[in-house]
């Protein structure tokens, strides 16, 4: 946050999907703008204003067009250089992730809603270290008796990332979810599928998975963790938690249209 006159300028990474945005998983994959440039720079005069580029963007021909991509932006100024640091583990993942406002990230897929059944596999890379992760499936607008799962086959976490077909009971918002140890070094892709059942979803359909790292009382990252009412939690998950918070490190969402 600068309160003046500032400029600087405006990087767009491209990554294949996955949970944990790991710098280095997307910081070699730079998108060019139209004109071949590597950045955009952009002037403002003062907080609060918007800034748009003549210069967009733009996903080459040459680039890989097969497979679901997430988009990750960064924004460089004088003030805050926004290094791209290497984060290997979940716990300074969890400190870059809240320490960078200056960093976004995009992980969003498009599916009719009017499809009967689908799946979505996004990547699950774990790091370095060995933790606790929550994974939560959080379901909006969808109809009554619909039924949602998602599991990961490959062995290793405990217990298994692995939740049946469940039944959907409330159609405004309902949310799954199981707490698996990960074991350092596992990767996986973890697929989540919807049946319809022959309902029909409503207008803001969508469902989106979430990895989660909790922090206890005195970890640094405390003041910036959330609340996990906040985060969406079920009631079972909700019922472990003591004074804990939760940080979201990672989410795909499939968003009906």
């Amino acid at each position: 946050m600068y309160n003046g006159a500032e400029d600087g300028d405006f990087y767009l990474y491209y990554a294949k999907c996955n949970l944990f945005l790991y710098p280095s998983i997307w910081k070699d994959n730079k998108i060019k703008t139209s004109d071949q440039k590597d950045h955009v720079h952009v002037q403002a005069d003062g907080y609060g204003d918007i800034v748009v580029t003549d210069d967009p963007f733009q996903w080459s021909h040459s680039m890989p067009v097969k497979d679901h991509y997430c988009l990750i932006s960064r924004v460089v100024t004088k003030s805050h250089p926004n290094p791209i640091p290497e984060v290997g583990d979940i716990d300074n993942f969890a400190k870059y992730v809240t320490e960078h406002p200056d960093i976004a990230q995009r992980n969003v897929a498009f599916v009719n809603a009017e499809t009967p059944t689908f799946s979505k596999s996004p990547k699950y890379t774990q790091g370095s270290k060995e933790e606790k992760v929550h994974f939560l499936l959080a379901c909006t607008e969808c109809p009554v008796g619909s039924e949602v799962a998602f599991s990961c086959g490959a062995p290793g976490p405990d217990p298994l990332i692995d939740m049946p077909r469940t039944k959907i009971t409330d159609p405004s918002y309902q949310s799954f979810g199981i707490k698996s140890k990960v074991p350092a070094g596992f990767e996986s892709d973890i697929t989540f599928s919807y049946w319809s059942n022959g309902g029909k979803p409503g207008k803001g359909f969508k469902i989106k998975i979430s990895a989660i790292h909790v922090v206890s009382q005195g970890n640094e990252l405390y003041a910036r963790a959330a609340d996990p009412v906040e985060l969406g939690f079920p009631q079972n998950l909700l019922e472990e938690f003591g004074p804990e918070k939760a940080i979201q490190l990672g989410a795909f969402t499939a968003v009906g249209k």
